[in-house]
């Protein structure tokens, strides 16, 4: 087997544990969302990973975290906390693989965000990706069959939300290295959560503690190896991998709460699954005919 195969499996592999990650992430939020409150769990999500971050900081100097673009970083942080928030409130009354896979939907938002928000001419071979994953996201959601609650709302208000983060991110990425994107992310974090935090605080026991620290590096643990994945890597071939979360949050279902998809809802993950990998595979066609006819 060649070095470039060897090294493909092995940024592979670290893909797929930043999404096991993240799935652990989403299962210790809705097992602690019963005794704490969102905001202080975001707040220890966002404050121990500053303190993970920190070594990084202090290596690269505090003169390096200086921007000329505050108000695009304020835009992610605020899109990304605000997604987290509506993440976390939907686990409290919806299975973790519903929340999760509504959350991973930012992907197919993408398209529609871009042509909104950067007036960016949609390619017509993307509505075939975007059709088939948003009617996996109405058999999800079940409308008129059961009644639209308000966790599967907020979950779905969680991946547009995602989207324009992925976007933001992109934007940044042409001048920002990552250690600034991620420092401005969780200081924003940890000020904003740490207000609300104050008005609904209240002392975590010793187990809730262990494991808000747990969430925290965990969520350190997803940013790392993703972005790690993604520079190394090619993301066409990785990007089908992020659904493997979806797997992750099913056992997390089964094993804790003892919950099983119905057959409705495995069919939409299906469908925004295949919606996304076929988003994939025709950017990557368009790419290379454009590369043809354009030398």
């Amino acid at each position: 087997m060649s070095p470039g195969k060897n090294n493909l499996i092995a940024i592979a592999l670290v893909c797929t544990s930043a999404y096991f990650c993240a799935a652990t992430v989403g299962a210790l939020s809705k097992f602690l969302s019963s005794q704490i409150s969102i905001a202080m769990i975001l707040f220890f999500q966002s404050t121990t990973c500053m303190l993970l971050l920190l070594p990084q900081l202090l290596r690269k100097g505090w003169k390096n975290l200086k921007t000329q673009k505050i108000k695009l970083h304020l835009a992610r942080d605020l899109a990304g906390l605000l997604s987290f928030f509506c993440f976390f409130y939907s686990l409290e009354t919806i299975p973790l693989v519903d929340g999760i896979l509504l959350q991973s939907t930012g992907p197919l938002w993408l398209p529609l965000l871009t042509f909104f928000w950067l007036r960016s001419k949609m390619k017509g071979h993307l509505w075939w990706g975007i059709v088939i994953g948003f009617i996996g996201i109405l058999l999800i959601l079940k409308p008129g069959i059961v009644p639209l609650s308000l966790g599967l709302v907020s979950a779905l208000l969680s991946g547009i939300f995602s989207g324009f983060t992925l976007i933001a991110v992109n934007k940044l990425s042409d001048t920002e290295p990552i250690y600034r994107i991620l420092f401005y992310y969780f200081l924003v974090g940890s000020v904003v959560s740490g207000l609300f935090a104050l008005f609904q605080f209240s002392m975590p026991t010793w187990k809730d503690l262990f494991f808000l620290m747990c969430l925290g590096i965990f969520t350190f643990l997803a940013q790392t190896c993703v972005t790690y994945a993604v520079r190394q890597g090619k993301p066409d071939i990785l990007a089908p991998i992020a659904y493997s979360v979806v797997i992750y949050s099913g056992f997390y279902d089964w094993l804790i709460w003892q919950k099983i998809p119905d057959l409705i809802t495995l069919t939409g993950v299906l469908l925004v699954v295949c919606g996304a990998i076929f988003s994939i595979y025709f950017e990557k066609r368009y790419r290379r005919k454009s590369l043809l006819l354009n030398p």
